[in-house]
């Protein structure tokens, strides 16, 4: 899923905290899906450009997840 303002995704090494900016190719990584009581919930680490807004970046990533999800 492509968004405006996202730069890339981030792994959380819990190990030691570091969070790396990964590849194209390795875009599942810092994507965590959960389903309980007929319930999906994604997390999503992403690294976001400087300067965007955040929360309009969250907003047009939800509305693009939720879309592609319903789908």
């Amino acid at each position: 899923v492509e968004c405006f303002g996202v730069v890339g995704m981030a792994s959380v090494n819990m190990k030691d905290g570091i969070v790396k900016l990964l590849k194209r190719d390795n875009l599942s990584h810092g994507v965590n899906v959960t389903l309980e009581d007929n319930k999906i919930t994604i997390d999503l680490h992403i690294i976001v450009s400087y300067g965007v807004s955040i929360s309009a970046v969250a907003d047009n990533l939800i509305s693009n997840v939720k879309y592609n999800v319903e789908e």
